[in-house]
């Protein structure tokens, strides 16, 4: 896909709602600046989004990752702007290890900090939706995956919806939105990722970015194992 027409952005909020509606942002007042933490929503409730619609055409859709356009309330979450199954996070990601926003985790961690100090605050959640992804009917925050490497464990459960979706839904086709919250900070990686790009030239900053994509590329490989395996990836 080549997109030519201003759909990206220079943040990431303004950029997810142009993509999941096909509308520029500017056209519903989501361009200046990604979803703060006290905003109940980010894209308004009445855009039509691209599970809205393959939803309605008959498709699974599941997304796995980062949403950030809006969870103040259950009907801006992902299972109520259709997406009928979703793993993630609902703000940046945060940090990439224990899942969670606060002071040295997100831009904005301060927002996130009560009045009796320090706080990190768990932003990893699971939700379902009956009704083919008009609201939520099932949600849970993940505690179990503390200390698991954000782009692993998604990509993982990226696979998970993969092999479900072959096995419970096979004549069905499958909307998957895989959002990793690499590359975004805080900076952190497994040691061997930066190891393999030891070699690059530049600051410290350089090469673990390099390897946070390098993580974020075994993902893509294994998510695309799972397609093959299955047969979709042709499809």
């Amino acid at each position: 896909i080549t997109l030519k027409n201003l759909y990206v952005q220079p943040m990431c909020s303004p950029t997810r709602a142009a993509v999941m509606t096909g509308r520029f942002p500017h056209r519903y007042g989501s361009q200046t600046f990604v979803q703060r933490p006290y905003q109940p929503h980010f894209l308004k409730e009445d855009e039509t989004t691209l599970a809205d619609k393959l939803g309605a055409g008959g498709y699974i859709t599941s997304l796995v990752g980062k949403w950030h356009l809006g969870y103040g309330l259950r009907k801006y979450t992902p299972t109520s702007r259709g997406f009928q199954r979703f793993f993630g996070s609902y703000e940046v990601g945060g940090c990439h290890w224990y899942h969670t926003v606060g002071p040295g985790t997100h831009a904005l961690g301060a927002m996130f900090t009560l009045a009796d100090g320090y706080q990190q605050t768990l932003d990893l959640h699971q939700e379902t939706s009956n009704d083919g992804g008009k609201s939520m009917s099932s949600h849970r925050f993940v505690s179990d995956r503390r200390g698991q490497y954000s782009s692993a464990m998604f990509s993982e459960e990226a696979i998970r919806e993969i092999d479900r979706a072959a096995a419970l839904t096979p004549n069905k086709p499958l909307f998957l939105y895989l959002a990793y919250t690499t590359i975004h900070t805080p900076l952190q990686v497994p040691t061997k990722y930066i190891e393999m790009n030891r070699h690059l030239k530049g600051s410290d900053e350089v090469r673990i970015n390099a390897a946070m994509v390098s993580a974020m590329d075994d993902g893509y490989g294994q998510v695309v194992g799972a397609l093959k395996r299955h047969g979709m990836w042709e499809n």
